[in-house]
């Protein structure tokens, strides 16, 4: 068996034989698009109602910050909505 191989060859090997495509030409064809127009509805305008605070959580971080193995702690709050 010969060990060296030509770089066509081993695609051949590993791909197969390329097959010619068939090249057929079709004539594109454009089917007409109906126009639509999409409008809103005539609504009759409301009253705007006057929204409330809802209760907002707030979300508090706390950490403990320290650089010594059980020594002086520094304590940093943070908190957001």
């Amino acid at each position: 068996m010969n060990s060296e191989l030509t770089e066509e060859e081993m695609r051949r090997a590993l791909f197969g034989t390329p097959q010619p495509k068939e090249q057929v030409s079709t004539p594109l064809v454009l089917e007409p698009v109906p126009e639509i127009v999409f409008t809103k509805p005539a609504e009759a305008p409301l009253a705007k109602k006057k929204v409330t605070k809802a209760f907002t959580p707030r979300l508090r971080v706390t950490l403990r910050v320290g650089n010594e193995f059980e020594g002086k702690m520094t304590e940093l709050i943070h908190e957001a909505d």
